[in-house]
């Protein structure tokens, strides 16, 4: 059977509870006997009337059940329907939303490659600035260490040069002297030998 069946419903058990409030204010203590008998006799009453309600309310269950499920089946295929409608349309205004932001990104990097080639894209022109004065620091740096390269091989060159001058000057001093003393020798031995 239903669990609904084997259960008293919500009604019933509000029904005991009044006729049992209004049983227990009947009571006096003078009449404690007689108001007992009454109120037994008004539970054998209530019970069967319990009894019948309940077999009549079981009876409208299971016609409302059965009506239910023939409804929910009816209803279950017209939200099914609505249901894929819905969905169907949310499909379609994704795709309509999808397309649309496509479209708006394509022109914000389009518009952002024209500002970048022109040159005036904000977020661009930091850095190129950046690497502009890096650039330009460089560049001095760069001529600077040229020039002193420049000056360090010409200071070289002049040294170099002055040595092999000053080289120079002394082999032939050397050679001056070395060739002076042996023709004065030569000479001083050639006038001791000769007879005239």
């Amino acid at each position: 059977m239903d669990r609904r069946e084997a259960t008293p419903s919500r009604m019933e058990s509000e029904n005991e509870v009044e006729d049992m409030d209004d049983g227990e204010s009947g009571l006096s203590e003078d009449d404690g006997g007689d108001d007992q008998d009454q109120v037994g006799e008004e539970a054998g009453e209530d019970e069967a009337n319990d009894g019948e309600t309940e077999s009549s309310e079981e009876e409208e269950e299971e016609e409302e059940e059965e009506d239910s499920s023939d409804m929910d089946v009816g209803e279950c295929e017209k939200k099914k329907v609505e249901y894929i409608d819905d969905l169907t349309d949310l499909e379609k205004q994704f795709a309509i939303l999808r397309e649309q932001l496509y479209r708006e990104r394509l022109t914000q990097i389009e518009t952002k490659l024209t500002e970048v080639r022109s040159g005036k894209a904000p977020e661009y022109l930091q850095p190129l600035e950046e690497l502009q004065v890096n650039m330009k620091n460089r560049m001095e740096v760069s001529t600077v260490v040229r020039e002193m390269r420049l000056r360090n091989i010409n200071c070289k060159f002049e040294a170099e040069q002055l040595a092999t001058e000053q080289n120079f000057q002394v082999r032939k001093i050397h050679l001056y002297r070395g060739s002076f003393g042996r023709n004065s020798k030569a000479q001083g031995r050639d006038k001791n030998h000769c007879i005239w």
